[in-house]
């Protein structure tokens, strides 16, 4: 989606007003972004209880997330249109940028609650091991918000607001398609109020996983932060670069979601084992295939994103810190969706607390020594190279080199 409005804000739009996406986006993710620990909960809730073929504790674990997301959204939303052009300034942009900018926030806002309905509903249809049904909502996603850029943005030259009216109407249309398709899976949600089982089984993943992917999305805003305070030219070079780095990233999400949704029926430490090594190995792959793909758009063909010649060297310079941060990323998507599997939620805060601290430091050395949007790009890279070596190395300790002890019949 973002990087639909980014090709489409910038061919039709101008150089300005794609800049102008740019804070929208930051704060827009830290929203949705700190909200991924639902999902998360959400899935391994669903998959532990289906596991020992309780269907309808599944359900339920699917009704409280849900209700917990609709409610979550609705407070995303009073908290945008109330404080919007604050947390635009926030960001640290020009100052000539907050109010093209709020005048996209303050339709976009209107698409919270959606965006995290259809990502607990899909999340519950994962951990129910069906793929395919979240691909036809995605289809279905695109398909909209494309039809929605077209009409508001090129035809009626609405241009961001327009955008936003796209993601508006393509968020609400495909929430309704979740509530109909969740509805018809084994474990479907109920219409009643969460019981203290339901909660609990919730809270125990939901709790350290929002401080993980809290912490996580503050370093997603220094690093965007840092960014949005250097020139509109700078920052309009950045922002197309930027969305197609995070098509490349969501691509690699599917890699935790498998850890969370197999790894509990691994039943020995040699299945678990084995479940890992595929799991990493298809995430080498999908890293190196994304890094290629995604990263190379802005490196060989910045023309499709802007006409604007100014910005097409800029997009260049800062592709390969893309592809090397992007092939980080998988490694450590894969790792750390393994130990949220296995729950080590103490070591993932804890080493996410400590990256966190480092990323504010280099972020404080880019703004302080001038390093450019190339420094911003390396920041990226600093942060994924820690996480996915902390991450690993944990993998390495817990999983391979720890044996279990023989049992007193082997003995």
């Amino acid at each position: 989606m973002q990087l639909m409005d980014s090709v489409v804000i910038g061919q039709c739009a101008g150089t300005s007003q794609l800049a102008a996406l740019g804070p929208n986006l930051v704060v827009i993710n830290a929203f949705t972004y700190s909200l991924t620990s639902l999902c998360v909960a959400c899935m391994s809730a669903m998959a532990t209880a289906l596991q020992t073929g309780e269907d309808r504790l599944a359900g339920d674990a699917l009704s409280v997330s849900l209700i917990l997301a609709a409610v979550a959204g609705t407070i995303f939303l009073v908290a945008l249109q109330a404080h919007g052009p604050s947390l635009i300034a926030l960001t640290g942009c020009m100052p000539d940028l907050v109010a093209p900018a709020w005048d996209y926030m303050r339709v976009r806002a209107w698409s919270m609650p959606p965006i995290l309905y259809t990502l607990v509903g899909m999340s519950g249809m994962l951990a129910q091991q069906d793929p395919w049904t979240p691909a036809a909502l995605v289809a279905l996603h695109v398909s909209t918000k494309l039809a929605g850029n077209l009409l508001f943005v090129t035809w009626l030259g609405m241009g961001l607001a327009g955008a936003a009216w796209a993601s508006v109407a393509s968020q609400w249309i495909t929430a309704a398609a979740v509530s109909i398709a969740v509805c018809a899976k084994p474990a479907r949600p109920q219409l009643k109020i969460p019981g203290q089982r339901e909660l609990a089984a919730i809270a125990s993943t939901c709790g350290p996983a929002t401080i993980l992917y809290v912490a996580k999305t503050s370093a997603y805003l220094l690093i965007q932060a840092t960014a949005t305070s250097l020139s509109t030219l700078a920052l309009a070079a950045h922002q197309p670069v930027w969305s197609v780095w995070g098509l490349g990233s969501f691509c690699q999400t599917p890699m935790e979601q498998a850890a969370l949704a197999f790894l509990p029926s691994a039943k020995t430490a040699e299945d678990v084992r084995e479940t890992v090594t595929v799991l990493l190995g298809l995430a080498l792959c999908i890293g190196v295939v994304t890094a290629s793909v995604t990263a190379g758009l802005p490196a060989f063909l910045p023309m499709l994103f802007t006409p604007d010649r100014r910005l097409w060297p800029l997009m260049r310079t800062v592709a390969p810190q893309a592809m090397i941060s992007l092939l980080a990323c998988s490694l450590e998507v894969a790792a750390a969706g393994v130990l949220t599997a296995r729950k080590q939620f103490t070591f993932l805060v804890g080493a996410m607390v400590v990256t966190l601290g480092l990323v504010a430091v280099y972020c404080a050395a880019v703004r302080t020594y001038n390093w450019g949007l190339t420094g911003v790009w390396w920041g990226l890279v600093f942060f994924f190279g820690l996480r996915g070596a902390q991450s690993l190395g944990r993998i390495l300790v817990v999983i391979y080199m720890r044996r279990p002890h023989p049992s007193v019949a082997q003995v």
